[in-house]
């Protein structure tokens, strides 16, 4: 599975409301979510998890809420194939980013 694959599978997700909002803590009041805002959802998603990946603390503290794609990301017993990044070095990923960004 490439990037833009995954990336196409987090969206799709998103857009179909398949996902449940996580917050830092619960006194971040639940946000509300803008449809046409979903690309920019599913690319902090994305950073999320390329910190989980590789072990990154700081992931913990860098966002207020993201929305998590049912069946995608680490911990889950999903049959669905998620994307490895730690098979992706950060520029790779910095790059793809900026790519589905313009």
């Amino acid at each position: 599975m490439t990037l833009i694959n995954y990336y196409q599978k987090v969206l799709k997700k998103l857009q179909d409301e398949e996902y449940k909002i996580i917050r830092k803590d619960a006194t971040i009041p639940i946000p509300e979510i803008d449809p046409k805002y979903l690309q920019n959802e599913a690319i902090n998603y994305m950073i999320y998890e390329y910190m989980e990946d590789n072990k990154d603390k700081r992931r913990i503290n860098l966002f207020d809420y993201f929305l998590k794609p049912y069946g995608l990301g680490n911990n889950t017993k999903s049959a669905e194939k998620n994307f490895d990044f730690t098979t992706v070095t950060f520029e790779e990923f910095f790059n793809f980013m900026i790519s589905i960004k313009n």
